[in-house]
């Protein structure tokens, strides 16, 4: 529990923040999940009180990292985007440059399509279109043994986020209508594992609070969220539903085909590369591996292996 000298300042000026920077919406669910994490922090010593926060003239020391990863902040990190002025539908996935692309299309999307927001984002982006009713009653059944999942699908129902960034295939294909679902190029972006698992242990350790700076990638792979995807593009079977899934390691090459058919300009670039300086060790992957983590990240990641046929 932290201080009362603490807490009520901290509290005041969370929900001036929210307030200035999103809607009531996300700012309450926001402020909510804030609060939990609030109560759960220490003593003015903890650490994450190292980063002030500034609104105005009035500065004060506030557990940034844990706040934005509080528990309700978690309905809202998911991206996509469905344009309507290109057909097409970009299903987002971890660690495959994905934000990068989204900031790149959004420039070329218009005004009625669809960007669901992104975490943090490093280059000007703008979010539009994404809220809107839909039916939620096929994934709470599906959810229905999972009470933290039937959570989070009320809280998206509630503020009306009917197209959240992250958001499966399968559950995009249930809230579209049917000829935009069928009519739609739909395509993402898949990356070898071991590439991925490397790339996501630098970046959650210097980006998120709740790891350690200092972990070494064997705890990381034992506690760690680890950046599944094959989820976001196949059914309930296992089978692929968009259309294509680019290869990370071809990535410039397929972009090009695949923006060309759709008639969005490219010139080989998406420009600055997000959240690429994190990883600062820019040896290749088989270099780092202990025979023991390839294995571990082998068995962990075996659906995506099989399906998509990536090796060491």
């Amino acid at each position: 529990m932290i201080s009362s000298d603490y807490s009520i300042l901290n509290i005041v000026l969370i929900v001036i923040q929210q307030l200035l920077d999103d809607s009531w919406f996300d700012g309450f669910f926001r402020i909510i999940g804030s609060l939990f994490y609030l109560m759960k922090m220490r003593a003015p010593g903890c650490s994450y009180f190292n980063n002030p926060l500034k609104l105005g003239k009035i500065s004060c020391y506030l557990p940034f990292t844990r706040i934005i990863e509080g528990m309700c902040f978690r309905v809202v990190r998911y991206r996509m985007i469905i344009s309507h002025k290109h057909k097409f539908i970009f299903i987002k996935t971890r660690k495959t440059a994905g934000s990068s692309i989204q900031i790149y299309l959004s420039k070329h999307c218009g005004e009625k399509d669809i960007l669901t927001p992104i975490d943090r984002p490093e280059q000007p982006y703008r979010p539009r279109n994404y809220r809107g009713l839909y039916n939620p009653i096929p994934e709470f059944l599906e959810r229905r043994r999972s009470p933290s999942k039937l959570f989070v699908t009320f809280c998206r129902f509630f503020i009306l986020r009917r197209y959240q960034s992250h958001i499966k295939a399968r559950e995009l294909r249930k809230r579209l209508p049917r000829d935009v679902w069928e009519g739609y190029y739909k395509f993402t972006v898949e990356r070898n594992p071991w590439d991925k698992v490397l790339s996501h242990y630098h970046f959650v350790r210097q980006r998120y609070g709740k790891y350690n700076k200092d972990i070494s990638f064997d705890e990381y792979l034992e506690v760690a969220e680890l950046p599944y995807n094959y989820t976001k593009y196949t059914d309930l079977n296992g089978e692929i539903i968009v259309d294509r899934v680019l290869r990370y390691e071809n990535l410039t090459d397929e972009l090009c085909e695949i923006f060309g058919s759709l008639g969005v300009p490219f010139n080989g670039s998406l420009g600055t590369v997000e959240k690429s300086h994190y990883r600062k060790d820019r040896r290749h992957y088989r270099e780092v591996y202990t025979p023991g983590q390839k294995a571990k990240v082998e068995k962990l990641f075996q659906p995506e292996i099989e399906l998509l046929g990536y090796e060491f």
